[in-house]
């Protein structure tokens, strides 16, 4: 009997393992809730532009988000999309200071739901007084962590923006995981990554879970010969 729970035992963890591995489906993305909130148009939709582009000739700012199909092993950073970024030259004080990107993952699975997360960007519009490295605007995230989770079998999955990489085009200059720099009058675009994880036990808790399965299996047989 204690053999068969030990067996049992073993043959759940991994059971457990196998339902924590590949997910795949589609991931899109929409802008909303710009601050201040004055002069902007594509709330609600994948392009956003903000900042009154007044006679300097090079338009306004614009972030807009690509979707794309994701495919990945649970813990491992997959492509959501990418972003393009044109940093226009605005009139002062029409700049919008933050947008909130309402991502949104469709999984393959039918068991999975689409899960919904929202992320706040700050938009970093700087003064032109200096060069063209501090003369560039930026887009960073204030949280990088989805606040709701979602559950599958009783699992709990957890879902999180890992930040931008691969950038390309003008101008990128300090840009990072969280921040995403272009020069003024320049455009640049950068893929953005995401990572789904689930709360199930670490390799050291199953070897130690199954280290006492084995320690109460040998007691119970030292029980039995005295």
């Amino acid at each position: 009997m204690k053999k068969f729970a030990l067996a049992f035992a073993i043959t759940s963890l991994f059971a457990i393992s196998a339902q924590a591995s590949t997910i795949d489906g589609t991931a899109s993305a929409t802008f909303s809730n710009p601050t201040p909130g004055t002069v902007f148009q594509g709330v609600g939709t994948n392009s956003f532009t903000w900042g009154n582009p007044g006679n300097f000739g090079v338009g306004a700012n614009n972030l807009h988000f690509t979707s794309s199909a994701f495919s990945a092993q649970s813990t491992t950073p997959f492509t959501l999309g990418t972003s393009p970024y044109s940093n226009g030259t605005t009139a002062s004080g029409s700049n919008a200071s933050s947008v909130e990107l309402n991502t949104h993952l469709d999984f393959s699975q039918a068991a999975i739901p689409t899960f919904n997360a929202n992320f706040a960007l700050a938009l970093n519009s700087t003064p032109n007084t200096g060069n063209n490295r501090q003369n560039a605007d930026f887009v960073s995230f204030n949280n990088m962590t989805a606040s709701n989770t979602f559950k599958i079998n009783g699992i709990t999955y957890h879902f999180e923006i890992t930040g931008f990489q691969n950038v390309i085009g003008d101008g990128f200059l300090d840009s990072s995981a969280d921040q995403f720099h272009v020069m003024e009058g320049r455009r640049a675009q950068a893929d953005l990554y995401g990572n789904v994880t689930a709360s199930v036990p670490e390799p050291e808790t199953y070897a130690m879970l199954l280290a006492g399965l084995a320690g109460l299996g040998l007691f119970s047989r030292r029980r039995k010969a005295a």
